[in-house]
């Protein structure tokens, strides 16, 4: 019994002294990394003010910015909604039409209807498959602002009440979160290059490309029910002549 029990202790104390010559020096008391969140929880969130000035100046800069005065974006929505039976994938071409002042106007054909919207400077409207009628609301939805190559510099009025929400984490990247008082809408920077990636949880922004010295994004995905809409961008033009009358409601047939 005595010799069996003093190998037994033997046997163990080798074991110990095994694994303490194959472990790295320095690491028998380490404590598991804390995760990244963990570790920058208590960091010094920034204001609302500096959220949007890094932004600006990663786009290329409020000088860059001020230059641009009217943009005509060319491009298609594609709709996407395997989920339903039977599956839906369509294209619609859609030319987008913006002011610095925030006059905006799309264009969209369809492959059953037309569509469009608009926003004249004193009111809005929607046609559809519905017919034509009066939303003002079209003057803050992600395309208007979009258009509006100067909107950057006026987040405030298309998004009121700004307050900083605190900092996620999307996979490996860190994001500040803004939060308006503006329905459904989430404002997310990119922490590590300033940039906006989202506009809620269902609304993110991506490719961004340079521009007459700014930076666009030139794929914006809308998360729905079933799967998604994305407009993806093809073609930017700045400081073209627009003709106010674009932007006034269409006669009704």
């Amino acid at each position: 019994m005595w010799s069996r029990r003093k190998g037994m202790v033997r046997g163990l104390a080798l074991l110990a002294l095994a694994l303490a010559l194959t472990a790295p020096a320095g690491c028998a008391a380490k404590a598991p990394a804390a995760p990244p969140a963990a570790r920058d929880a208590a960091g010094a969130l920034p204001t609302v003010g500096e959220v949007l000035a890094r932004y600006v100046e990663a786009l290329g800069g409020r000088e860059a910015i001020e230059k641009l005065e009217t943009r005509i974006l060319g491009g298609r929505m594609v709709t996407d909604l395997p989920s339903r039976e039977p599956p839906v994938l369509e294209e619609d071409s859609l030319t987008i039409v913006g002011t610095a002042d925030g006059r905006y106007r799309l264009r969209g054909q369809g492959p059953h209807w037309p569509h469009g919207e608009g926003w004249d400077g004193r009111a809005g409207w929607r046609q559809d498959q519905r017919g034509l009628r009066r939303d003002d609301d079209v003057r803050t939805w992600t395309d208007a602002w979009l258009a509006n190559p100067q909107g950057p510099l006026q987040m405030r009025e298309y998004f009121p009440d700004l307050r900083v929400a605190g900092r996620e984490w999307r996979g490996a990247d860190a994001v500040i979160v803004v939060e308006t008082s503006r329905a459904r809408r989430r404002l997310v920077f990119d922490e590590g290059t300033g940039l906006l990636v989202a506009l809620s949880h269902h609304s993110e922004l991506a490719d961004y490309r340079e521009v007459d010295g700014v930076l666009v994004p030139h794929r914006v995905v809308h998360g729905r029910k079933g799967g998604s809409s994305t407009l993806v961008v093809e073609t930017i033009t700045h400081n073209a002549p627009v003709d106010s009358a674009l932007f006034a409601m269409p006669a009704e047939d």
